[in-house]
């Protein structure tokens, strides 16, 4: 079991890794797959070689207390931050539901998916959903970030995805009991265009 401090807290993965791509700010910072397994704090010390003054100042900003994310991706979720308004108004929806915990995660590979996936559970204080991310897609991180998100968020709205997608309604698919929505492949596709823009 791996573990790694998140906004503070301690966050435990049982999956390995072998390889690690990560990204500051938008900067590609690859480890060799040769080299021996890493965790989290050997990833965070990969980190903190290569912070710029503007990841140190996504430590600072105002996410939602309810969005965990791992340190080591603080600065790439920072960049959001600053330059997407959809990322912000994303984490403005999230913070208004205190009861709804959004933790990001970085898995080596997500099964039955292009890269991503959002696992929500509701328990009786509150919703619970982890975002996985597949760490071989780094290109993809800030899309796959906003769009599952976004899901949690469709989620929090109530909206019915097996009645939209049996009535082909609203772009919304059923592919093998997931649902896939053009309300969140927008909004991702629109945060990482506003991050990408200089």
């Amino acid at each position: 079991m791996k573990a790694w401090k998140a906004n503070g807290r301690r966050v435990t993965s049982r999956r390995g890794v072998g390889v690690l791509v990560v990204l500051l700010g938008l900067t590609v910072v690859p480890v060799k797959a040769g080299d021996s397994p890493v965790d989290g704090e050997e990833i965070a010390s990969h980190v903190r070689q290569f912070r710029s003054r503007d990841a140190t100042a996504s430590r600072e900003l105002p996410l939602p207390t309810n969005l965990i994310v791992p340190d080591v991706i603080g600065p790439l979720v920072g960049s959001m931050w600053r330059k997407s308004p959809t990322f912000r108004r994303q984490c403005a929806r999230l913070a208004e539901h205190p009861d709804v915990i959004v933790r990001l995660e970085f898995a080596w590979a997500v099964r039955g998916t292009k890269g991503a996936r959002s696992l929500i559970k509701r328990h009786h204080g509150g919703l619970t959903a982890v975002l996985e991310i597949e760490m071989r897609k780094p290109a993809l991180y800030l899309e796959h970030i906003a769009h599952e998100l976004e899901h949690v968020l469709e989620y929090v709205d109530g909206t019915d995805l097996p009645r939209l997608a049996h009535q082909g309604l609203d772009g919304v698919v059923n592919r093998g009991g997931r649902y896939e929505t053009a309300r969140a492949q927008s909004v991702g596709r629109t945060v990482a265009r506003e991050v990408m823009t200089p």
